[in-house]
């Protein structure tokens, strides 16, 4: 990972927790805690997955890491489908 900073998500009763967290000097310090419905939060995360495959350079749409990411994003829709059945 790019940086000290990176955020970590738990689900709890529910809804998803998320923290960022500084890391900077390998000294753990959570800086911002949001929760989240579970459905707002999928949503969100589909959208941006989604924008971030659209705007994909040509040159990086056969990479390993993006070939997996794209795998994973349709996982994650099935996943959401099957929960508004």
């Amino acid at each position: 990972m790019d940086g000290p900073y990176y955020f970590e998500v738990f689900l709890i009763d529910g809804a998803y927790n998320i923290h960022f967290i500084n890391d900077r000097y390998n000294e753990k310090e959570i800086i911002f805690i949001k929760k989240v419905a579970c459905n707002d939060f999928l949503s969100s995360l589909t959208k941006g997955a989604n924008l971030l495959i659209r705007n994909l350079p040509p040159e990086a749409k056969n990479l390993e890491d993006v070939v997996n990411f794209k795998k994973n994003f349709k996982l994650l829709q099935s996943y959401i489908k099957s929960l508004r059945s």
